[in-house]
């Protein structure tokens, strides 16, 4: 899609609306249309159409003011451009009340808790993870893929000492955890590029028995692989066969070869 010097293209937020609006749209300006372009700028609709109002009207004002014509007192003030946003705003919410009354419905959180008090394990949105405790005798991992394109505002992580919770999109995700942790030290990061969310929580009380075993292990990987190097050499020099002797090198006795009759 190319629309160069089209008048449309004098209000800066045409690229954006027009992205927005058309989903079949993959180029526009010679450029690719990206996802994460696109999302953009569907999540900045209503700030688009609002902008788009406003430059209308600065556009009329003007060319009335070219033409001579009056302008009415107050046409362009910031108390009319609020006045106009709030009826904007109201008129957009009652059309998608009554198109989409579902979206309105208030939808309680899940419990974190059951009956007796204990914390309830669940995936709700049914996200692939992983909680590996077993390691590192030092630190707990929680990982969970998470849609890349997700806005990382409706993500809520609660890390507590025996267990962590995320909710995405208010669906729960909670373990509990057989080691305390320290949740001050605790971090929480997001890959840009997968949308994975790691977060790292270190135990108050390192776990003695898996770093030995640990350490046991790495001894035995060390002590290991030079034996196995050593007797693969001399496998090899046991079972090297000897070397052939060409008939110009073989030595001749001739005192075992019999007289001619």
């Amino acid at each position: 899609m190319c629309i160069r010097d089209s008048p449309c293209t004098d209000w800066p937020g045409w690229k954006d609306l027009t992205i927005a609006i058309v989903d079949q749209l993959t180029r526009i300006e010679g450029e690719d249309v990206v996802p994460s372009q696109r999302i953009k700028a569907k999540q900045n609709f209503e700030q688009l159409m609002e902008s788009l109002q406003l430059f209308i009207e600065q556009v009329r004002i003007k060319k009335k003011e070219e033409e001579g014509k009056e302008v009415s007192e107050g046409a362009y003030t910031r108390e009319n451009r609020r006045k106009m946003y709030l009826e904007m705003g109201k008129e957009r919410e009652e059309k998608e009340r009554r198109e989409n009354p579902k979206k309105f419905e208030e939808n309680e959180p899940s419990p974190m808790f059951l009956a007796n008090g204990e914390i309830r394990q669940c995936n709700e949105g049914k996200y692939d993870f992983l909680l590996n405790e077993w390691d590192d005798p030092e630190m707990t991992v929680f990982e969970m893929k998470i849609p890349k394109y997700l806005n990382t505002s409706l993500i809520d992580v609660n890390i507590n000492p025996k267990w962590v919770s995320v909710r995405v999109k208010g669906k729960l995700t909670q373990l509990r955890l057989t080691e305390e942790i320290a949740v001050e030290k605790s971090t929480t990061q997001r890959s840009q590029t997968t949308g994975v969310l790691l977060i790292k929580m270190p135990k108050v009380t390192p776990n003695l028995i898996l770093k030995k075993q640990n350490e046991r292990m790495q001894k035995e990987k060390a002590q290991v692989k030079p034996n196995v190097i050593q007797a693969t050499n001399d496998e090899e020099t046991k079972t090297a066969p000897a070397p052939k002797q060409s008939f110009k090198d073989q030595k001749v006795d001739f005192d075992d070869i019999p007289d001619l009759e």
